[in-house]
């Protein structure tokens, strides 16, 4: 790999659906952005899935909010090897282009990856333990490889699972948490008499909207604002809430859009529960780095949030957000009051956090401290 900051060469090659609803959609669309705006020529590299694919959007790139820095291409996905062919595929394409740097989130890519001896970045959102026989032998076969380079996880709690569970040198764990564009003309104007209190992400289990229904039915004089959700969920939580004037649901929308609604807000909500599920059912509160986090500091707007260990790696009550106990509606309540009554607190906080995420968060910084770890 070249050591004298000459531009690489990296393909990152992902399992994702895009364009879709799902997080990690929008993950690895944004750090190709992120590697590629530091110079490198960063490809990636997709299945052409369809389950899950959303229809009539005709440009990716304006759908995520990135530049077109970075090129597409797609392999080929067959049903339950899919994966594997996909890894393939892309880890031989990287080898014949004489790629310096191949980067996945999939441990099967990764083992394709470290066969064909590409030197390879694995990030991990999991501690890599939910697996069948044939995985398990591919996941032992990649911890062993010396061609990883680094292994990338979003959290500390997260790197600790995983040495704790795996033979791996510390050395070669990075903590990377998740990130965001940083959004430039912040405004804070805030009129007292129509506060607008936001939350954007899915509305699965352990997301807390029983939090913001519950808010919404305590201050009648905000208006709360939930961005996200697939169809079936919204109706369910729709039905929940009816009745409540003041609070209004959106459903899915994309990336750009929910940034620019978030840049709309006086105040962001982040209620996680103690369990918090993602689409394929895990439970990641233990170690998740969630992206709504970093895209909340990145609108520059005053932030509450459950008071989860994990989460406190990142935020500091009273200084970039003010965290409360997951299922204390009170406190939520109480919460929302103090930051509409308190311009000082509200200033404040949504100040650090944007400094935060600037100087050490965003999306360009993460992208650059993995790569500097493999040089």
């Amino acid at each position: 790999m070249k050591k004298n900051g000459s531009p690489l060469k990296i393909v990152y090659s992902a399992r994702s659906i895009i364009p879709s609803r799902f997080a990690n959609s929008v993950h690895v669309m944004k750090m190709c952005q992120a590697l590629a705006a530091h110079g490198h020529q960063t490809t990636l590299i997709l299945p052409p899935r369809r389950k899950g694919r959303l229809s009539g959007i005709d440009d990716v790139y304006e759908f995520y909010g990135v530049t077109r820095n970075f090129r597409i291409e797609k392999t080929l996905w067959l049903p339950k090897v899919g994966v594997y062919i996909h890894g393939l595929i892309s880890a031989f394409k990287a080898k014949l282009d004489g790629t310096d740097i191949f980067y996945t989130r999939s441990m099967e890519i990764a083992f394709f990856s470290c066969l064909l001896r590409n030197n390879t970045i694995f990030e991990t959102h999991t501690p890599l333990t939910e697996f069948n026989y044939l995985d398990r032998l591919l996941l032992a076969f990649v911890l062993r490889s010396d061609k990883i380079k680094t292994f990338v996880v979003i959290s500390d709690a997260l790197k600790k699972l995983l040495l704790e569970a795996h033979p791996i040198e510390e050395s070669r764990v990075l903590v990377a948490h998740d990130g965001s564009d940083i959004t430039k003309n912040i405004t804070n104007t805030f009129n007292e008499t129509n506060i607008s209190v936001g939350y954007v992400g899915h509305l699965y289990k352990g997301r807390g909207i029983e939090v913001i229904i519950a808010a919404a039915q305590s201050i009648p004089a905000a208006s709360f604002h939930v961005v996200g959700g697939n169809p079936d969920d919204v109706k369910y939580w729709e039905e929940k809430s009816s009745g409540i004037k003041n609070l209004t649901f959106y459903g899915f929308v994309s990336p750009q859009k929910a940034a620019e609604i978030s840049l709309k807000m006086d105040i962001l909500l982040a209620p996680y529960q103690e369990t918090v599920m993602v689409s394929s059912g895990l439970d990641t509160s233990k170690w998740m780095s969630p992206l709504k986090i970093f895209e909340y500091m990145a609108a520059g707007k005053a932030i509450i949030c459950s008071d989860i260990p994990v989460l406190r790696e990142v935020l500091e009550n009273e200084r970039n957000a003010l965290l409360c106990s997951p299922a204390d509606y009170g406190a939520w309540v109480a919460s929302i009051k103090r930051l509409i009554s308190d311009q000082d607190l509200r200033l404040l906080i949504s100040s650090n956090a944007y400094r935060d995420i600037k100087t050490k968060y965003s999306w360009s910084i993460r992208a650059k401290n993995i790569i500097d770890s493999v040089l």
